[in-house]
């Protein structure tokens, strides 16, 4: 069923967990991260980037990543990640995305809350949710009140935030008023992930094209070896 991410981020909130988020490449690619979570009868998020559109139009992509996530049997939000333009967003919110993030970390702390609010109001308008980037330009004593003000002025329902800024804000020891998000890394243990779901954390971003590749890499070289076997027979070579 498609729900909104302020609604999957509830479930996790609730439960006091977090819930994968997955950048969508291909057809194959969505339909392996909906069946792992409906085996597992678990909430998930599928991602599209702007970063991708080379690779994979939204235009192609949407329709089907929206149309999947309502047959889905366990809640699923079709999320828009890295959304910079506001004509990108309101793209992938016609198309029926049901959460969008814009991100202006890159912009000055003013215009990125004029523009955040801006794609605020417009998601509203069509039931969807927004995340929200931590300013870049803020010095880092200053952080955890300026990304509260930035809270506050935009009407996020989620902020997303790099582990070292987590960090600082969970040593200054002040909880913020909505979910965190981040990304993934190779180099986060296990307890790093067990730590930062504890300090509110409810969305991780996880770059299966990474996953993906790997896969294809191991699949293509038992191609290869399999050829090379029937080559070697067929041609008599020792």
């Amino acid at each position: 069923m498609l729900v909104t991410l302020k609604e999957i981020l509830s479930y996790a909130e609730a439960n006091k967990c977090a819930i994968g988020a997955f950048h969508i490449l291909s057809e194959d690619n969505l339909t392996a991260v909906l069946d792992a979570a409906q085996e597992l009868n678990f909430p998930v998020i599928i991602m599209h980037s702007q970063e991708n559109e080379k690779k994979l139009p939204l235009a192609n992509i949407g329709p089907l990543m929206v149309d999947m996530a309502e047959k889905a049997s366990v809640p699923v939000c079709v999320h828009l990640d890295h959304g910079m333009t506001i004509n990108y967003i309101r793209q992938a919110l016609i198309i029926g995305f049901s959460s969008v993030t814009y991100d202006g970390s890159s912009l000055p702390y003013e215009e990125n809350i004029e523009n955040t609010k801006t794609v605020v109001h417009m998601a509203s308008r069509r039931f969807a949710s927004v995340e929200g980037v931590a300013p870049a330009d803020i010095p880092q004593q200053d952080a955890t009140e300026a990304v509260r003000g930035f809270i506050d002025a935009t009407g996020i329902s989620a902020l997303a935030c790099s582990y070292g800024a987590l960090q600082h804000v969970n040593n200054t020891g002040s909880g913020l008023p909505v979910p965190l998000v981040m990304n993934g890394e190779p180099d986060i243990s296990k307890d790093d992930y067990t730590q930062v779901i504890q300090h509110g954390v409810r969305k991780i971003n996880c770059d299966s094209e990474i996953y993906y590749r790997d896969i294809a890499i191991l699949g293509m070289q038992a191609v290869t070896e399999n050829a090379k076997k029937a080559i070697s027979l067929f041609g008599g070579i020792n």
